[in-house]
């Protein structure tokens, strides 16, 4: 079987049998697409063998990309290789022979200050209030806009769980949200009262909508994607005159911070995150750190007594 003739059946297997989203599964299918280019046109299952597995996974080291784009790719490679040997095309798996793990970039995650967040926040509130003035209501992107800000700082949701969210998923009477994340993970996240709780039951009030319809719309009352959603973003960081260019996942990341720095434990983070490993969890703890050893350094106590004279 050739390698191009074998993604239909393994992207179907990703999205019955391993119930992997949309995403997932385009990711999973450009992996193997990349190890059919590297092999050459017309490479089948039967090329694939460890030494030839290893070449690619070495290829990917060398070749610019990111260590956690190879590592990623290298994970869709192996995954391919299981599928091949459990449909009976590969009598062993040739991915046990691969060798090669890149490893992984201690990276920090980019976060906002706690004033950028608040300078961002209450910009795009006073908008969405000047908006609701004028009548445009919840159909203002405005007030669509720093919801979804709002929500995001307060929930660490990913930009593509917002934007998935419908109407029912939320409980304003518990002030909790229904989340479907990575792998199709269900969790709970909770809003804190008043400021976001508030901005939501108005909201959701002004919509007066089904439960089956999208959380966060357009001005056509489309189903905000997350595109526009970055693009919002970005364009409210400029406009309240931050110099950082702010991105959804940026707000995540400013959301696991805060809770960190604000002492609440790792795995309840953990939780609300939906990250399936605490290791995953722990590199905000590096950015607490880095924020301590700023704040120590500021505040230079030894430094600011006057030494007797």
């Amino acid at each position: 079987m050739r390698l191009q003739d074998a993604i239909p059946g393994f992207a179907e297997t990703l999205r019955s049998g391993d119930d992997l989203s949309p995403h997932s599964v385009r990711a999973y299918v450009a992996d193997v697409r990349a190890l059919d280019r590297f092999l050459g046109p017309g490479a089948s299952a039967t090329d694939l063998n460890p030494d030839a597995l290893n070449r690619f996974a070495q290829h990917l080291l060398t070749c610019g990309i990111k260590r956690s784009s190879a590592r990623r790719r290298i994970a869709g490679v192996r995954k391919l290789c299981s599928w091949l040997a459990a449909e009976g095309w590969l009598g062993t798996n040739p991915a046990d022979g691969c060798k090669i793990k890149p490893a992984r970039e201690r990276t920090l995650p980019k976060a906002l200050s706690r004033h950028d967040t608040s300078v961002l926040l209450n910009h795009l509130e006073a908008q969405s209030m000047r908006s609701r003035r004028r009548a445009d209501g919840w159909r203002s992107p405005a007030a669509t806009t720093y919801l979804a800000a709002a929500l995001m700082v307060a929930t660490g949701m990913r930009g593509g769980e917002l934007v998935s969210l419908t109407i029912g998923s939320v409980d304003p009477a518990l002030g909790s949200i229904r989340v479907l994340g990575k792998g199709r993970r269900e969790r709970v996240v909770y809003l804190p009262p008043g400021r976001v709780q508030a901005s939501l039951d108005s909201y959701l009030t002004e919509r007066g909508a089904r439960i089956c319809e999208p959380l966060l719309v357009d001005r056509a009352g489309r189903r905000l994607t997350t595109a526009a959603l970055r693009d919002r973003i970005s364009r409210a960081a400029r406009n309240a005159g931050i110099e950082r260019t702010v991105s959804p996942h940026m707000l995540r990341h400013t959301c696991a911070t805060h809770l960190l720095d604000a002492g609440v434990d790792i795995r309840l983070v953990q939780r609300l995150l939906g990250h399936a490993s605490i290791a995953t969890t722990e590199v905000y703890t590096h950015v607490s750190d880095v924020s301590l050893q700023r704040a120590v350094c500021r505040a230079d106590v030894v430094g600011s007594i006057q030494m007797p004279r």
